[in-house]
Formats: C-alpha cells, structure tokens, sequence
C-alpha cells in the first residue's frame, strides 16, 4: 500500500500531470422490512475516489482506487485498485502495458455479456457493479481504424460480495471462493493463467469487436459447496461442512462478437458470446424445493441486442431512447437475466446545472413474474458539488429462490452527493 501511494504522490506532483478526485456521500435506505434481525434497512457511507496520470515522451502512467467506509456494515470498508499501470510506445504502432486495469467492453445501458475481464463488486445497481482493477501485461499494434491486443492475466481479483447483514445479500458469508479450473478446485487462490486475443475496429462504418478470452468467468459465480457426501439413511447429498459454502468461479472458453451500426439516426448493437465451460466438476446446491442436488454450468451461447436513439427537442433539450434484449440459451444457466428486455429514456435539459433524469423497466420474457423499475436524477449544486436520488423496485412474485426472487422486496431509495476536486 506504501508503494501504491507513493507512486499516486509523485504523478499527481508532476507539473505536467492531470489528477482528479470524487467524494461521495452515500445514503441507501431499504423502506420494507424483511424482519431479519441482522440485517440493515439503512446504509451510509463515504466513498473516496481518486486518479492521477503523467504523459512523458513515449510513455503513459496511471494510478487510481476506490476506498469505501461503510457506518453500519464493517463489509463494506474497503479500498481497491482501479488502475495502476504503464504504456509503452515502443513505435506509432506498437504499445506494450503492464499494470492493473479496469477494461470497459461493454456496449449498452442494462446487458454485458461480453464484458468479463474485470472481477465486480455486487454489493450495487445490477446493471452498472463497480470494478476492480485485473494485472495485466498487454502487447497492442494499432494501423488506421484497426487494433489487435494480446492480455495476460496472471491473477484472479476476489470479488466482492454483499454481507450476511445486506439487505442485498443472501444471509451467507461469501468472502469464501474456489477457482474451479479444468485441473482442479484451488480454494481461495488468486493464481490462474488467463489471456485474451482481441480484435476492434471500424468496418464499412460498423464498429466492430472480436476477442476470444481463456479465463476465470467472473459474471455468474456458482454458491454452494465444493465438498459433499452421500447419506446413506435418506439417500441423499449433504454438505460435509454445511458452513463452508462458497462462491465458485468456473474457467472458461470463451468467444464473442459484437458490433454498433448507425441505421439512420438510432443505433443498432448486437451481442453475441459462446461459453465453453473447461471443469465438469459438480457443485452442491440448494434447489428450488430447498433440497440438494448437483450443478455445474453448462457450455452455452447468449445473444443481447440494442436499439438506441436521440432526439433533440425544445431549448437544447436532448431525449435517449434505449430498448435491449437478452437471452441465455440453457434453461439450466443461473445467470440472473436469461429472457428478459429491458426500455428505458435519459432527458438531458442541457442547462449549467446538467440536470437529467434516467429510467428504465426490465422484464422477464420467460414467463418468470419478476422485473425492476428504477428511476434517477441528479442536478449540480455548484461547480464542484452534484446530488444524485434515485428510486428502485424490485419486483419478483415467484416462490422460488431464484432470478430477481434473491432480492424480493429490496427496494430502496438512495441519495447521493458528489465533491469532485
């Protein structure tokens, strides 16, 4: 931590060095009680960011994190690394990198299947999780509109999971991971040898992404328990420590593509990734009748589309209209959103204050009674000051333990104030 902060000090005083920083006043109020004694209907926080970078002759540096205290939940005081990295401009085509890097793949508002580098913080908004900083040594040639990368990603970054007091948690301790790899579970192990290829560039006007990643899947972790046994009195599996569940990650093959066309005045993207799960371990789980049984991913493909226009109104005001759909091919999979589709506007007044207001309703297409209204805005107080309140629910009227029914009567209300310096 010495060396981090070392290095933030001596770029930020550089004369010729850019740095910026956000204080944010955080406040999530959860209005329905689950009548769990432990856990807590209100969270306050003070959450602190901060970057700096220096461009020297052939060379780029960058540095920044995220720390968060939490007055209520002690799980959620932490501080992580965003970027921490070096560029090196071997030529005016080739670069060379190494260092801890956020990568941003994604393309729309609500889905992001293909955006999987990053481990994710999933105590937040589901459609927009805060990310971690990956180590990463990365060799790029770029001619014209076209780029080819090579990623190499030695370890693994712990995800962040919500605690057992979390309104947004699931009453379990998920600190615990296993890194479920074609050769074997590495419980709690950060070393595992990942890489992508990556193709992005402009073709015939289309913005156009290929990249193949062998990797640890970090969008849809498996809970449950890696160590089991058979009872022989009821004929049935069990936990050998019912308190030893974890979230496993499994390794992956991994491709996909995806492009952004401008048709007329609205945007059209696609999404499209296969899953080529490596380890045919299996996973105890709980299943939808509370009994045990054994799961593990299966090799699958998942589609995402996207429609998306503006349209400029009276005084400088600016509307966006978004409409994206997801599907998960494998009824079996447990990621979150399989069939659902997704509407949803941002209104800009465009005035000194840069007040907008954004929205959005998800909904399952599956036949899965379940969906999430959310609704936000934010306005500038002063140059340096910005509030943020926002609104969402969560409805979900199954009687499983499954989809949006892990979050049932999570709503909340939040309200944020922003100093940036």
């Amino acid at each position: 931590m010495k060396i981090i902060t070392a290095i933030l000090y001596f770029i930020s005083l550089s004369s010729v060095a850019s740095y910026k920083g956000e204080l944010n006043l955080e406040n999530r109020y959860f209005h329905k009680d689950d009548n769990k004694e432990l856990s807590n209907e209100l969270g306050n926080a003070v959450a602190l960011k901060f970057s700096a970078d220096y461009q020297g002759k052939n060379y780029f540096l960058k540095g920044s994190f995220l720390t968060r205290f939490d007055l209520q939940d002690e799980k959620r005081r932490y501080l992580y690394i965003e970027d921490l990295f070096v560029d090196y401009d071997i030529s005016n085509k080739i670069k060379l990198g190494a260092g801890y890097r956020i990568f941003n793949w994604r393309m729309m508002e609500l889905f992001y299947p293909s955006d999987n580098v990053n481990s994710r913080n999933f105590d937040g908004d589901l459609e927009s999780l805060e990310k971690k900083g990956e180590l990463t040594f990365d060799l790029n040639y770029r001619k014209n509109d076209h780029q080819f990368s090579f990623y190499y990603f030695p370890l693994f970054e712990k995800a962040i999971f919500p605690s057992y007091e979390s309104r947004l948690g699931e009453g379990y301790d998920l600190t615990k991971y296993t890194l479920v790899t074609k050769d074997e579970n590495r419980k709690g192990r950060k070393q595992a040898s990942q890489y992508a290829i990556r193709y992005s560039g402009l073709i015939a006007d289309t913005d156009f992404q290929l990249q193949y990643l062998r990797h640890i899947d970090r969008n849809t972790p498996v809970f449950g328990f890696s160590d089991y046994q058979v009872v022989p009195v009821l004929n049935s599996l069990a936990p050998i420590d019912s308190k030893d569940v974890r979230s496993h990650f499994y390794e992956v093959n991994e491709l996909s593509t995806s492009f952004t066309k401008e048709i007329g005045e609205t945007l059209f993207k696609f999404i499209g990734v296969y899953r080529d799960y490596l380890s045919r371990r299996d996973i105890l789980v709980l299943n939808e009748n509370s009994k045990f049984e054994l799961y593990r991913p299966k090799d699958h493909y998942t589609q995402a589309l996207g429609l998306e226009k503006m349209l400029s109104l009276e005084r400088g005001h600016d509307v966006t209209f978004f409409m994206e759909w997801q599907k998960v091919f494998d009824r079996t999979s447990n990621a979150l959103f399989q069939n659902d589709l997704g509407v949803g506007a941002r209104y800009a007044l465009n005035d000194i204050e840069g007040t907008e207001f954004y929205s959005f309703y998800l909904f399952d297409l599956s036949g899965r009674d379940e969906g999430i209204l959310s609704l936000k805005a934010a306005r500038r107080l002063n140059e340096w000051m910005r509030y943020e309140i926002s609104y969402r629910y969560i409805y979900a009227g199954e009687s499983d333990s499954f989809g949006l029914n892990l979050f049932k009567d999570d709503h909340y209300f939040t309200l944020n104030i922003k100093s940036y310096f």
